[in-house]
């Protein structure tokens, strides 16, 4: 029994950690798409936009950020 029970812990853990890596990976993904889409269209408006871009990726950010953590 204690050895069912140590096996349970351990897969939990593991499925544990599995999904918090994935959930970091995907924070990561989303905070870096932003970013680039960001500087490619702060690039092409040649920073006439910028502070108005950077209101728009932080709300993004944040927007993702919530979904991600939402999803999982």
């Amino acid at each position: 029994r204690m050895r069912t029970l140590s096996r349970q812990v351990y897969v939990t853990k593991q499925i544990y950690r599995s999904d918090l890596l994935n959930q970091i990976l995907s924070l990561g993904g989303v905070i870096l798409l932003i970013c680039v889409i960001y500087w490619f269209v702060n690039a092409a408006t040649k920073g006439y936009y910028s502070w108005r871009l950077r209101v728009l990726a932080i709300l993004l950010v944040a927007g993702g950020v919530f979904l991600v953590l939402v999803m999982s």
